[in-house]
């Protein structure tokens, strides 16, 4: 990564959840930071970072700047803005040593997710009612020690046979391929099974939030598999593979992008990929992918 750097002084005071806008630092454009991933400011001499203080919004000739940092800055307040560029630092060049405009250096990368096995819709709970709110008793067949331990990382599953649930809500937690905390709301299935989005390797509890009276829920898994880096565009991704052969595609979702706070009901912040062909436990799924930051693994994950 490499950044381009612009100061300014605020012409008003800026409460906390206000915006302000700055232009782009000179000789760059939207095109240049809308993957970048870590964008800083610095203002009343202490640094800041997006999301977790600000968020940014690039537009066409300015950048939005909307300010999360718990109190006002004040009118005539010295910012300096770090927006963060994809790709690695440095420029290119030619052969003559002269910088290649409007280019990012992109490295191939080859993702190996695995043979998963196949999606099992009670593999962490099994059925079961519940007279209120509370804790779900982890019950399935991929249960040790009260954790559920997936094979590959990959989305939770509810399922009920006939019963409409959707009123309720369902907490999962547990943690990614990193060790990383992810907490994930799914609403309720009506008979029928519900997905959620993020990508979890092992589970620690799953929480309902009201009674289930009638026909019990279980909780399992699918055939959404977690990425093990951040994916910024799911174009970047030029080749889907299995068993050693172009795969017909599957679903590709983009990690959550790195200008958005991640929530208990928004994107993997990785990304995750649905193959076409269902998971058997033998299939082998590939996908090769052209990163302009290889190592990000993409922001911290939600832990409540």
């Amino acid at each position: 990564m490499s950044h381009a750097t612009l100061q300014l002084y605020l012409g008003a005071d800026v409460a906390d959840g206000g915006t302000f806008t700055t232009g782009y630092p000179d000789g760059t454009s939207r095109g240049d930071f809308v993957n970048g991933a870590e964008h800083r400011m610095v203002a009343n001499q202490t640094e800041y970072s997006a999301p977790e203080n600000f968020t940014v919004s690039f537009g066409a000739t300015t950048v939005t700047v909307t300010w999360n940092g718990g109190y006002t800055l004040s009118d005539g307040t010295r910012v300096r803005m770090q927006y963060d560029m994809p790709g690695s630092s440095g420029e290119l060049v030619d052969d003559t040593g002269s910088a290649v405009e409007n280019t990012v250096a992109v490295t191939p990368v080859l993702i190996d997710l695995g043979n998963p096995a196949a999606a099992d819709v009670d593999t962490i709970a099994l059925v079961q009612l519940a007279a209120g709110a509370g804790d779900m008793t982890l019950s399935g067949a991929s249960v040790v020690d009260d954790i559920a331990v997936l094979d590959v990382p990959r989305n939770v599953t509810l399922t009920v046979a006939t019963t409409n649930h959707s009123a309720r809500t369902f907490t999962v937690y547990g943690a990614d391929a990193y060790g990383e905390d992810v907490v994930e709301t799914i609403a309720g299935p009506n008979a029928n099974t519900v997905a959620g989005k993020k990508a979890f390797k092992t589970v620690t509890r799953v929480a309902v939030d009201g009674a289930l009276a009638t026909n019990g829920v279980s909780v399992g898994f699918g055939d959404v598999l977690g990425l093990p880096v951040h994916l910024p565009i799911t174009g970047l991704v030029v080749k889907e593979i299995e068993d050693s052969a172009i795969a017909t595609a599957g679903t590709l979702v983009a990690g959550l992008s790195v200008l958005t706070k991640p929530t208990a009901s928004n994107a993997d912040v990785r990304g995750t990929y649905d193959p076409n062909s269902a998971c058997d436990g033998s299939k082998s799924f590939q996908l090769i992918a052209l990163l302009p930051d290889p190592a990000f693994k993409g922001q911290a994950q939600y832990a409540g």
